[in-house]
């Protein structure tokens, strides 16, 4: 009677096992496919990205040929970091950045912008062409100063930072 017992009871385990193992191989096929899917969105994402930005580069390019010196100086503004000097004198550069939501990744994403609109000028050789290449020329020297000011803030930041530590250690 008790082997009989113990043979259900093995039976059902081994069973339950089966079950188990037959479920793990369904989560995993499932989990594949949520896998792929999620390469596949990521993959869209990136493209749909980097559309947005070349349309985006199209239209400031095409902003920078104009006519219009008003448009062309909206075109030069909108390529370049703010640099209204509004702020607390004690702000890091940082916080100042992430406060007008213009930190790293968006001066990153500034310069990727220029270099972009930079190839679009040397290579097209359209109407108003060269009115872009002098925009454009203006945009890298004004680009060029601003991240040698902010370059020189966060020395002066960090030369502070350094004398107060030297004085507290």
């Amino acid at each position: 009677e008790h082997r009989e017992c113990v043979g259900i009871v093995r039976g059902e385990a081994e069973q339950a096992l089966v079950e188990v193992q037959l479920l793990e191989e369904r989560v995993s096929a499932v989990g594949s496919k949520a896998v792929t899917i999620g390469q596949r969105i990521d993959k869209v994402d990136r493209q749909r990205r980097r559309a947005y930005e070349a349309r985006q580069a199209i239209a400031i390019y095409n902003d920078l040929r104009s006519d219009d010196k008003n448009t062309r100086s909206a075109a030069i503004a909108s390529l370049l970091p703010n640099t209204d000097s509004s702020s607390a004198a004690d702000d890091s550069v940082e916080d100042v950045d992430r406060e007008r939501g213009r930190g790293e990744n968006n001066m990153m994403a500034g310069a990727a912008m220029l270099r972009k609109i930079d190839g679009m000028v040397r290579v097209l050789n359209v109407e108003g062409a060269q009115r872009a290449k002098d925009s454009m020329a203006v945009v890298k020297e004004k680009f060029e100063q601003v991240l040698l000011e902010r370059f020189d803030d966060a020395k002066l930041h960090w030369d502070e930072d350094q004398g107060e530590a030297s004085l507290a250690g």
